[in-house]
């Protein structure tokens, strides 16, 4: 069975979402809606989604929020899941054009978004909300994964066999 049976209309893509007090929140990968569907009551509410076509990748949802993975993006986004308002922070002098995010850790008191191909991991901060950028120990642009994990990120790069771990105490990423 489809795991959105009963919420979706014809045509419509909604591959990412994020859990959240009883609620499913499902964004668009096409689309001018965002749903918010209540698991109790089965009830579905539909908000207006003015974001371009792939802007955003993957979210997660932490502190009240649900934060969006830049992919072509120059800014984080998050909403208040409360009043559905849409916050965008900017990267700054941080932005890449050729560096697309698409997965996103959170780790003690930060966010981290990984990349799809580069050597630098944005954190941001969650009590300011003051973006900085680590980079690997190698200087090429790989291709990360993270593993789950209460207590450390671990990232993996696809292409050179590699492991990595934050060091919160540092804050830098160290080869393993």
């Amino acid at each position: 069975i489809y795991p959105y049976e009963g919420i979706l209309e014809e045509g419509e893509c909604y591959p990412y979402g994020a859990y959240a007090k009883g609620y499913i929140f499902l964004y668009p990968y096409v689309g001018k809606e965002f749903i918010e569907f209540n698991l109790r009551t089965k009830e579905q509410k539909r908000y207006s989604w003015d974001y371009p076509f792939e802007a955003y990748e993957e979210v997660l949802y932490c502190k009240n929020k649900i934060w969006f993975t830049p992919l072509l993006s120059d800014r984080i986004l998050t909403m208040d899941i409360n009043t559905k308002t849409f916050i965008e922070i900017s990267l700054g002098n941080l932005y890449d054009k050729d560096c697309k995010y698409h997965q996103i850790v959170v780790n003690g008191n930060a966010l981290f978004f990984i990349p799809f191909e580069s050597d630098i991991v944005l954190r941001l901060d969650l009590l300011n909300e003051k973006i900085s950028k680590i980079c690997l120990p190698i200087k090429d642009k790989c291709l990360l994964v993270k593993f789950s994990s209460l207590k450390l990120m671990v990232l993996a790069s696809h292409r050179d066999n590699f492991l990595y771990i934050y060091d919160d105490k540092l804050k830098k990423i160290k080869m393993l």
